[in-house]
């Protein structure tokens, strides 16, 4: 994505917000029409259709030069003060470092969504887009309730510790030196103490914040072997009653198209998928997370322990079969989990092909 206004970007959360609203493209243009852009933007956009052609619009290639390898090929959604570029794979390097050249020709921002977390100004800084900026709010918060605490329990135990030491001084001709000294004693390994516990609050905060902060660790592909991947479902064979019926419609489905006895342990609990989950069924912004307002359930393991696998494929399939029992034939394909290291929350995708 090439930008124009980048400077009014000053924090994380604000880059966000716009990133979400504009890629929304819920604005009444004809996102192939460069000529509502910024003027920066139609400079790059007119230099860099001669290198990567769009697919649609009125400067796209005749359709019989479409798909025979002469040149890379791109989709562009032109906004406002945005072009969103979506390409394969197989030439991004290349044309990333041409779409990069050309921003910084025209003085624009370049952001690669696929590759870093940060946003390239055409003066050589770069905006770290991947953290959130309410993050800062919550560590000053919470560090602000901590030290109202610790302060409050510290100047309590000085004040009884000071009115006990006065009440020595005025008898001091009596029992009050006996009690004085100590209580002055005390006071002062007090006072030593009471800094230091008071100055680990921020220590402790901080390193919460860096936890919070610090962008998650996911488990590779190479490290994930998928859970059911053996299981063989078609989300288009209706729901079921119960998971017995389901069971049995399962392992005669499978032993028809495989001509082997079904004998996966399907039954067998699978426990990096926490006991009360919840489960998006489409991705944000595909057209059926926009038809079916995102679709998230809840689901609640039967044992209040883990679910089985018959249990969350039965599950699943009775959520998205009244969703894609008109659609191509949906197959189910495995489930990949990932745990973020920092927060130690699972992930999980549920594959599916046609």
């Amino acid at each position: 994505m090439v930008i124009d206004h980048h400077p009014r970007f000053k924090k994380s959360k604000d880059f966000l917000s716009w990133y979400d609203n504009v890629t929304k493209w819920e604005d009444e243009v004809d996102y192939n029409d460069y000529r509502h852009a910024t003027t920066p933007l139609q400079n790059w956009y007119l230099e860099m259709k001669d290198v990567v052609p769009p697919l649609n619009g009125q400067f796209a290639p005749a359709n019989d030069k479409l798909g025979t390898g002469e040149f890379p090929e791109a989709d562009y959604s032109i906004a406002k003060d945005a072009i969103y570029v979506a390409l394969s794979y197989e030439k991004v390097e290349e044309v990333k470092e041409i779409a990069f050249n050309l921003a910084k020709k025209y003085k624009l921002a370049f952001f690669d969504i696929s590759g870093s977390n940060e946003l390239a100004n055409p003066d050589g800084t770069y905006f770290d887009v991947s953290s959130q900026q309410a993050y800062y709010e919550d560590y000053s918060e919470q560090c602000l309730r901590e030290f109202r605490h610790r302060n409050s329990i510290t100047s309590r135990v000085a004040m009884v510790l000071l009115v006990l030491m006065m009440v020595c001084f005025i008898f001091r001709e009596s029992w009050g030196m006996y009690v004085g000294v100590p209580t002055l004693v005390v006071f002062i390994l007090f006072a030593i103490w009471s800094n230091k516990w008071i100055k680990r609050t921020n220590d402790d905060v901080l390193e919460t914040f860096k936890q919070q902060t610090a962008p998650p660790k996911v488990n590779s592909d190479d490290d994930v072997a998928p859970l059911l991947a053996d299981v063989l479902w078609n989300f288009r064979l209706g729901q079921f009653e119960n998971q017995m019926n389901f069971f049995l419609a399962l392992k005669k489905y499978n032993e028809e198209v495989t001509g082997k006895p079904f004998d996966y342990p399907i039954h067998n609990t699978i426990e990096c998928i926490g006991a009360e989950s919840d489960f998006i069924l489409f991705e944000d912004g595909t057209e059926e997370a926009e038809k079916y307002k995102g679709r998230i359930v809840h689901f609640n393991a039967d044992n209040h322990h883990a679910f089985t696998g018959i249990e969350i494929l039965y599950k699943l399939n009775n959520e998205l079969y009244p969703l894609l029992q008109d659609s191509d034939s949906i197959y189910f394909e495995g489930i990949n989990c990932y745990q973020l290291m920092e927060s130690k929350q699972t992930i999980c995708q549920v594959l599916l092909g046609n």
